[in-house]
């Protein structure tokens, strides 16, 4: 069946989704169990298969992207290139900006390129996600951001604290800078821009941005656009840049464009990596690793894409106080991905000695939270800051699993050492994130 918008659309049984687990979802969502749900989308080869609105939002209402805004710029660079109006991504930002001189950016000629702000590596003084920077403190970059009467002087008034390339840091004033880039090297503002060259030929005609003061639009967490249309975002992605068989960006973009750049650590939003304004991550599930590359925004808005399952998954949540970061990675874990793949197999658990165990013992720290490992009658257990406790069960010698009753899933978690053999480390997964917590005793 044909509907408006371009998509062909199919049951859940049609192309073997488990109902049963989707329906089981989104009753928790309407009861409530599952707080601050606006959309659920997903489209499993090539068809939109679920299309679920709450709160009152509806087909119609388009949705703030937040940073998930991100991603859809990187796209607009591809276009860029793939059209030559970009010459390369080792163009240096200096020279393209000379009407900013007086800025340290330009005054001092930072070494910084296109390549670094896609890839988050521009070795700037920027504070943006720190728990202890909240938006509310005047420290917090965002906010200042968002104060600013021109965001892009802001960015470029912002210190050079190590050479570019050595590590990432979350910039959204590096993102805004992108639509300025499309304006210089286009002649057309992002806005417009986006509009000629990828929602026109993707049938999206129902779009918005967030725009400064100054008329620089947000092209780091300013667009609104309908969870349907993400989804054809995300399905262009998926389809190596290809929709209704029109090549929109091209195939090396989407590959580049998601291809690791860049490792992330000790964040609260942490994939596994990052690529050009893209985040990837894997991990194992039903004895397959899954490899997703995603859109990301405050609140939990996301726009997943599943390569090997032929499968994209939107969300979008109340913004932006919610629990749709923790949801997202809920509903994929709990109920999307084993919907998907066969019943899932037994755990291979095994029986470690307690010399090893005991290696692993210790107190373990991210930011103000603070996990404890001990051991007890010869077994390994987790205990949270809250009091709660449980046992891991040994999978590999430095792989271990506990089941939390509070969130209802399974919860990885991977020992990490250093070349001398100490344990430096651990790694949580919830879901496609991933929190990493330094042993600290």
């Amino acid at each position: 069946m044909q509907l408006s918008g371009g998509w062909e659309t199919a049951s859940l049984g049609d192309v073997n989704i488990d109902s049963e687990s989707i329906v089981e979802m989104v009753q928790n969502i309407l009861n409530s169990t599952i707080e601050d749900v606006h959309s659920v989308v997903m489209v499993k080869s090539g068809k939109l298969v679920l299309e679920e609105y709450f709160s009152g939002y509806n087909r119609e209402t388009k949705h703030k992207l937040a940073s998930a805004t991100k991603s859809i710029s990187s796209i607009l660079v591809g276009i860029a290139i793939d059209k030559n109006l970009i010459r390369n991504l080792d163009l240096k930002v200096y020279d393209l900006f000379p009407e900013y001189k007086g800025t340290k950016w330009i005054d001092r000629k930072y070494d910084i390129t296109l390549r670094q702000i896609l890839s988050m590596t521009a070795g700037i003084d920027w504070i943006e996600w720190r728990p202890d920077v909240p938006l509310s403190h005047p420290r917090n970059d965002l906010a200042g951001l968002y104060r600013s009467n021109n965001p892009i002087r802001y960015t470029f008034e912002k210190e050079l604290l190590e050479p570019p390339t050595k590590q990432f840091n979350y910039s959204t004033g590096l993102s805004t800078l992108l639509g300025e880039v499309l304006k210089k090297t286009s002649g057309l503002s992002a806005d417009k821009f986006a509009e000629k060259y990828l929602f026109d030929p993707l049938g999206i005609s129902d779009h918005d941005w967030f725009i400064y003061p100054n008329g620089t639009i947000d092209t780091g967490g300013g667009l609104f656009l309908r969870p349907r249309d993400m989804a054809k975002i995300g399905y262009l992605m998926l389809n190596d840049g290809k929709w209704k068989h029109k090549q929109i960006v091209s195939k090396q973009w989407v590959k580049e464009s998601t291809k690791l750049q860049v490792h992330q650590t000790g964040s609260w939003f942490d994939s596994t990596g990052y690529g050009y304004h893209w985040r990837l991550s894997e991990r194992k599930m039903i004895g397959q690793n899954i490899r997703t590359f995603y859109a990301a925004g405050l609140g939990g808005q996301y726009i997943f894409i599943f390569p090997l399952l032929d499968l994209v998954v939107v969300f979008t949540h109340k913004h932006p106080e919610s629990k749709g970061d923790l949801n997202s990675q809920l509903m994929l874990t709990k109920y999307i991905i084993p919907a998907v793949l066969p019943p899932m197999q037994s755990q291979n658990i095994i029986k470690l000695q307690p010399k090893i165990l005991k290696e692993y013992v210790g107190e373990y720290g991210l930011g103000m939270e603070k996990l404890t490992i001990l051991i007890k009658d010869a077994d390994l257990y987790i205990h949270g800051s809250d009091g709660k406790q449980a046992e891991l069960l040994a999978e590999a010698a430095n792989a271990f699993s506990f089941n939390s009753k509070d969130l209802g899933i399974n919860i990885p978690i991977i020992f990490n050492k250093n070349n001398k053999g100490k344990v430096t480390s651990l790694i949580l997964f919830i879901g496609f994130n991933r929190l990493q917590f330094d042993k600290i005793k």
